[in-house]
């Protein structure tokens, strides 16, 4: 199971990127994927499957702790292929995604229902990252270190008056396998890797303006699906800055 969520309502990221080979250990490297020495991993999607997680929101100015749930709840055609419908229950609403497994690769689609954004900073950013699906999880079965560039695009805006120049950057890195206690049990050879995504703006004369950053860690077990999530994200902008922290681990699923 994928799940893509973070509580900022206007950081809208999908975690994913364009096939490439090889890998580096310093950020401007490729993707892994080609690799041979990669294996894959299945994440089981199946109409009734449900994942609970035990969600942790800490924020500058408050803390919040609910339970948050993911369940495949049927089929759907989309060109030729057949999807599975993912629906989210997370502290930001309720919202559906059409997901399916092929091979090493996880294919999905933007929200189900959702309109193309007549923001055209926004709607940038969805072409952008629906351009780099679909997400390859068995990058995070490279070594220890590995780094690779998802994404790297910038553009020019209007934002509130101001001409502004903003770079989008998506750096994934592979931590390995690792062993790992949730509450819905121990898991001995988890794929573990994170997910670095940086927002710059910068004015007509090339200085930085705002900014933010936001870091998310993932560990997944084969035949489970993702176990954990961390994600760390700040801002910094004119009047201040902002920094959250969100923690989910599953505390129960049911598997069909």
């Amino acid at each position: 199971m994928t799940r893509k969520t973070w509580p900022i309502p206007w950081v809208v990221l999908l975690v994913v990127g364009a096939f490439l080979a090889g890998c580096s250990d310093d950020d401007g490297g490729v993707r892994p994927s080609n690799g041979s020495n990669l294996s894959e991993i299945t994440v089981p999607f199946a109409v009734g499957n449900t994942w609970v997680y035990a969600t942790d929101v800490d924020t500058s100015t408050i803390r919040t702790a609910a339970a948050e749930t993911s369940r495949v709840v049927g089929t759907k055609t989309s060109g030729d292929e057949t999807y599975y419908v993912l629906e989210n229950v997370t502290l930001d609403g309720t919202e559906r995604v059409l997901v399916r497994q092929a091979g090493q690769d996880i294919l999905t689609t933007p929200v189900v229902g959702k309109a193309k954004s007549q923001d055209p900073f926004q709607d940038w950013m969805d072409q952008i990252t629906a351009a780099s699906l679909p997400w390859k999880i068995a990058d995070f079965d490279a070594h220890a270190g590995c780094q690779w560039v998802e994404i790297d695009a910038q553009s020019q805006f209007t934002l509130g008056g101001s001409d502004v120049t903003v770079r989008y950057e998506v750096y994934g890195k592979s931590h390995g396998r690792c062993s790992i206690n949730v509450p819905a049990g121990d898991h001995s050879d988890a794929y573990h890797g994170e997910f670095t995504t940086r927002l710059t703006l910068m004015d007509a004369l090339g200085e930085v303006t705002s900014g933010m950053a936001l870091v998310q860690q993932y560990w997944i077990a084969d035949g489970v699906g993702t176990v954990k999530e961390v994600l760390a994200g700040s801002a910094e902008m004119d009047g201040g800055g902002y920094t959250v922290t969100k923690t989910s681990e599953l505390s129960e699923y049911e598997l069909q």
